[in-house]
């Protein structure tokens, strides 16, 4: 039987059906199928890989940027938005979007801001007020921006001036003061917005001249600009190159600007620290992220747009418009927004704005 059995093996190779090998897998002769059922698995696997969605970072990358603008489109400030927009696209490699956002003096819009997701993809560009002004006085803001927003670059900064017009005879500040003291109802001036920082130069000269004057709140600038030509508005502070034009056509007459040194548009105009008025602040843009942005984000913000406002074409462009090109670091940027509500608070008390 032993000598049958052996005789078998040679025959047939093995008694009874072959099993895999403990020392590797088992073939497509082993098992006849195999490579089949194989392919498929694999080709199944791939299929669902690519129907996966990608990591949060890589969908971030592709998210386009939402760039929000909290007042109307086709003022200087949505253009200094739509510049920086060309800017970041252009370096990124994304889509960037300028959304305008207004709505009760820029505050919608800062919300917006607030309210969205810190990776980058959402960045808010804005004058002093919405982020230094309004939080000072107006609790129902609901928000601080030194808590509530990233710093990432202060953008532009722009002379603010104060003009006369035929209703003052005045051509310089000297003159200006004694004539209002001698007709207090001719110290009127026209502002873009009650809680503005041209209301708040009023106040703030008021208090240096011991002088009452009084504001008169527009929606926006032309309508008082228009009224001071007329004679029927007395003086008006402003942006200063809203002013040029008409001072440049003997319309209305500049008495000061609010710039540390002469504005290069108006060189033969003295600044307010030299017409003997302590009054040294001027507008700015700058852009901001929602609170808890990645610092090496912000660093990569800021540098894109540093290099944006200051590419030599923009600078051209926004120096046209009356802006000095900046660009500065996130924590250039909040050093300035301490020592601007620092500026600020005291003439926001003296002018006791109330909440609207």
């Amino acid at each position: 039987m032993r000598d049958r059995a052996l005789h078998q093996r040679e025959r047939h190779g093995s008694i009874g059906p072959s099993l895999p090998s403990q020392h590797g897998p088992a073939t497509a002769d082993r098992w006849p199928g195999t490579g089949r059922i194989l392919a498929a698995l694999v080709l199944s696997a791939t299929v669902l890989l690519a129907m996966a969605p990608a990591p949060v970072a890589a969908q971030t990358e592709q998210r386009p940027i939402r760039l929000i603008y909290p007042f109307p489109a086709g003022s200087a400030g949505d253009t200094v938005s739509r510049i920086v927009a060309d800017g970041l696209q252009a370096s990124l490699g994304r889509t960037v979007v300028v959304e305008n956002r207004s709505g009760a003096g820029g505050i919608t819009g800062v919300r917006a801001v607030i309210a969205a997701e810190a990776d980058g993809s959402t960045l808010l560009i804005s004058p002093t007020a919405p982020v230094v002004i309004i939080p000072a006085y107006n609790p129902s803001a609901g928000y601080q921006t030194e808590t509530d927003l990233t710093p990432i670059s202060h953008l532009v900064s722009q002379d603010l001036a104060l003009a006369v017009g035929p209703g003052l005879s005045a051509k310089n500040m000297a003159e200006l003061l004694a004539e209002v003291r001698a007709n207090p109802a001719k110290a009127t001036y026209g502002t873009p917005g009650a809680g503005s920082s041209l209301h708040l130069m009023g106040v703030k000269l008021a208090t240096q001249t011991g002088i009452k004057f009084t504001p008169v709140h527009y929606r926006g600038t032309s309508l008082a600009l228009n009224d001071v030509v007329a004679g029927q508005l007395p003086m008006l502070f402003s942006a200063l190159p809203d002013q040029v034009e008409q001072h440049r056509a003997g319309n209305i007459r500049i008495i000061a600007t609010s710039g540390r040194t002469r504005s290069t548009f108006v060189p033969e105009v003295p600044t307010f620290t030299e017409a003997g008025v302590d009054i040294a602040s001027v507008s700015w843009f700058a852009a901001y992220a929602p609170a808890g942005l990645a610092a090496k984000t912000a660093e990569q913000l800021s540098a894109v747009m540093a290099q944006t406002v200051r590419r030599p074409e923009n600078a051209k462009r926004l120096s046209d418009l009356g802006f000095i090109p900046v660009g500065s670091s996130p924590a250039e940027l909040a050093t300035l927004l301490k020592a601007e509500k620092s500026y600020w608070l005291p003439v926001i008390r003296e002018a006791g704005i109330k909440t609207p």
